[in-house]
Formats: C-alpha cells, structure tokens, sequence
C-alpha cells in the first residue's frame, strides 16, 4: 500500500510540473504576440500622423496661393476675346460678289458662269477689267479659300502696243471672287488692252475655313488617309478690255494701220539694207571662189582678204554700226523698229563672221589641190545659201507688211 501511495505522489508531481512548464510557454508566447501588436499599432499611428501633416500642409499652400477673384475674371474675359478673334478670322468677308457698277453686264455674267460651274475636277478661272481701268476681277469655281499668283504675259499682236508686257498679281478668293488691285509691271512700260496668256498658281488657306467646315474636315481627315486639294496650276488666255472683241479687233486694225503709215520709210530702208546684205553675201562668195581657183597654197588667201577689204567690208561694216546704235536707241521707247534693227545688225555680223571663217580655214591648208578645193567651196557655198535664206525671210516679212 505505501509503494502504490508513492507512485500516486510521484505521478501528481509531475503533472504539476508539466502544468507549470505549459503555462511558462503560454506566457512567453502571449508577451511576444503583444509586442508584435503594439509595434504595429505604432506604424499605423505613425502614418496617420504624417498624412495628417501632409494635409495640413497643402491647406496651407491652398490658403496661400488662391487665385483672386479678380484675375478670374480677367482670365475669363481673355478667353473670350480669343475665341471672338478666332470667329471673326475664320470669315474673310473682304471680298464679295462684283456688280453691275464694277464690271460690264457682258463680263459679270461671264464670271458668273465660270464660279457657278458644276465642273470641279479641274480649276476653272475667268477675269475681266474693271469699268474704272485700274483693276481685274477674278472668279474661280472652287468655293474654297485660295491664295492665288498670277503671272500675264501679252500675246504678240494682240496687244494694243508693240511693246512686250509682263504683269504680275495676287489675290486671296473667298467664295469663288477676287479684286486684284495691286499690279506689277515686270516688263513694259504699261498694261495695255488686249489678250494675255496668264498662269495661275493657287495654295489653299485652311485658317480662312468657317469653324464648321473645319470640324467637317477633321473629321474627314481623321476617317482617311491624305486631304482634299492642297494646291493647283491654272494656264489659259485673258481678254482685257472695256468692249467687246469686236470692238477690240477694229481698235488693233486702226492702230496697224497707223503704225505702218508711221513707219512706212522706215520700212523700205530696211528692206534696200536686207536687200544690199544679201548682195554682198553674194559678192563675197564670188570674190571667194575667183582666188580659190587661181592659189595653190593656203596662205595665199590674201588675196581674198584685198579684195573683200575693198569691195565688201566698208559697206558692211557701215551696216552693221548704224543697226546697232539704232537697236540701242530704240530698243526701249520704239520696239517696233528696235526689233528690224537688230536683225539687220546680226545678220550682218554673220556675214563678216562667214568671210573670217574662209580666210582661217584656208590659210591652214598647206596645200590646195582639186580635192581640197572642192571641199572647201562646197563647205562655204552651203553657208551662203544659209545666210541668203535667212535675209529671204527678212525681205518677205518686211514686203508683207507693206504689201508689196
């Protein structure tokens, strides 16, 4: 009985000692597990903190930085005025429909009928001198807002001058017209009535669109790939005139035959000069083949160069200074005759250039036999036939004027 009471007692023993070693673990496991939770309370109040101070500093930036109520104002007001002045440039109203006070009933409705076409595939451009003289009207079948250039060159004898003219201009169209005021003489000394060939180069203005039109093409734009017409090149011929063609054509038949009345004289002396020019052409080439067949050395061609210096080349010479000061003199103020003149002294400098050419090739021939003769006179006779085919036609433009 006294061994089971010990066994008994050595068993309540030690489980009070396994109680006791459970609840100092129990203990430790709980001081651990409370200082995790205190740490992350502590992080958490330490971010609520920060962020409470964080806030308090951009209240306080806020506070220092409000926009006054004033500046508000004016900013609105701004905004307004731009969008004002953006409206009011997206419409070009500088330009409107001409009317009867601007242009002949004849070219309005003209005009009206190339900006009213229903053809767009290709550019289609009418113009009409003013009733006043001093400027152009321009319609255009695009409806579009186009800068245009324009270049006018006059159309030979179809001009109411015997001048060459060359004007320039450029206007902005808005709804298919244009007032061209401002034109620039290139060449001659004024604008005078008649036909001219013009080339027209227009370049499309997107900013000079209606707001409306601009949201449309955004939206093309945005749906497909590349834009409508960008640009264009317009050729074709100008009638400026105050009249009508008829009137025109009876005004260019009086001027011509006031103009050769006037120049009648000079007329004839020009054509006795193309007349004695071709004369000594032809005197030269005789002189020229007489030496030829009396040498047998090169260099023997002096005797050309005697000959030619007595019979030929004073004249000649007399010829060509006298049509040279006269192109000079008149090249500006008369081209009518500046033109003959010039002729006249050109065709004459190639007759002296011809004589210097027979005279260089020959002296480089040594030796002149039948072959080398022949070659020669064969070579300068063409060449002579050159020139008097060229004075030919200077005979028969001159004899056509004063129909003889």
């Amino acid at each position: 009985e006294e061994e089971e009471e010990e066994e008994e007692e050595e068993e309540e023993e030690e489980e009070e000692e396994e109680e006791e070693e459970t609840l100092t673990v129990d203990t430790k496991l709980q001081r651990k597990i409370n200082r995790i939770r205190e740490n992350k309370k502590w992080r958490v109040d330490y971010f609520k903190k920060i962020e409470k101070e964080d806030e308090s500093l951009v209240s306080d930036y806020q506070k220092a930085h409000k926009v006054p109520v004033s500046v508000m104002v004016l900013l609105a007001f701004f905004c307004l005025v731009l969008s004002s002045l953006f409206i009011f440039v997206s419409f070009d109203f500088s330009t409107s429909e001409p009317s009867f006070e601007d242009l002949y009933v004849r070219d309005l409705q003209r005009l009206r009928s190339v900006a009213s076409s229903i053809n767009k595939e290709k550019p289609l451009v009418g113009l009409a001198l003013e009733k006043n003289g001093k400027g152009l009207w321009l319609a255009l079948n695009y409806a579009e807002p186009y800068s245009l250039l324009l270049r006018f060159e006059s159309i030979q004898k179809k001009i109411l001058s015997s001048e060459s003219v060359v004007f320039s201009g450029k206007c902005i169209v808005v709804d298919h017209w244009c007032d061209i005021n401002n034109l620039l003489i290139e060449e001659g000394t004024n604008i005078f009535p008649g036909f001219y060939k013009v080339k027209v180069k227009g370049f499309y203005l997107s900013e000079k669109e209606s707001i409306q039109k601009r949201l449309v093409q955004l939206l093309r734009k945005s749906g497909m790939k590349g834009g409508g017409t960008k640009s264009f090149s317009f050729e074709g011929d100008a009638f400026l005139f105050k009249g009508t063609p008829s009137h025109f054509n009876k005004r260019l038949k009086e001027r011509e035959r006031r103009h050769l009345e006037e120049n009648t004289q000079f007329l004839r002396e020009k054509l006795e000069e193309y007349r004695t020019l071709k004369a000594l052409v032809s005197k030269m080439m005789d002189i020229y083949a007489e030496v030829l067949r009396k040498i047998n050395i090169g260099r023997k061609v002096s005797r050309f160069e005697g000959k030619y210096a007595v019979t030929v080349g004073p004249l000649l010479r007399s010829l060509i200074l006298s049509n040279k000061d006269a192109y000079e003199k008149e090249k500006l103020t008369n081209p009518f005759r500046a033109k003959f003149s010039k002729n006249a002294f050109f065709f004459g400098r190639q007759i002296g250039n011809l004589a210097s050419d027979m005279v260089v090739l020959t002296s480089k021939k040594k030796k002149l036999g039948p072959r080398t003769k022949v070659k020669l006179q064969g070579l300068f006779k063409r060449k002579v036939e050159q020139l008097l085919s060229q004075g030919s036609n200077y005979v028969k433009e001159i004899e056509s004027l004063l129909k003889i």
